[in-house]
């Protein structure tokens, strides 16, 4: 191989790294906007009990919740279903209670957020997901 094409085969792989960083950036980019416009702080997503609430790679960096019709227990797991390995915390609420909580640096959600809810009141708010960063 020649002086010519073994700089050729470097550019031509040089090229193809910067355009996988280029197509990872902007991948980053849509993930982290709503309607094509940049988000600036943290989604809000609304509570639903014993159910996924948020999926793929986040931050939890907050929620702003109230019980109704009695307490509620929120337990929440980074994955598809509540399972002890994956518990991230809990929001215990007396009935007619609410409490809104920000997380400055966030829990880290690597796969999904489930939140199991147990207590006679239905929990009603949202929790903020914050970008990956």
């Amino acid at each position: 191989m020649g002086l010519g094409e073994h700089l050729v085969e470097k550019l031509t792989s040089t090229i193809v790294q910067e355009a996988e960083k280029t197509r990872d950036a902007l991948s980053a980019g849509f993930r982290a906007s709503v309607r094509g416009q940049r988000v600036q702080g943290a989604l809000s997503r609304p509570v639903y009990p014993n159910a996924v609430n948020y999926s793929g790679a986040g931050r939890l960096v907050g929620w702003s919740i109230r019980a109704t019709g009695g307490e509620v227990v929120l337990n929440l797991y980074d994955g598809p279903a509540a399972d002890p390995d994956r518990y991230i915390g809990a929001v215990d609420l007396a009935a007619g209670t609410s409490q809104t909580i920000a997380i400055p640096h966030g829990v880290s959600i690597v796969e999904q957020l489930f939140v199991e809810s147990t207590g006679a009141g239905t929990p009603v708010g949202a929790l903020w997901i914050g970008a990956v960063d």
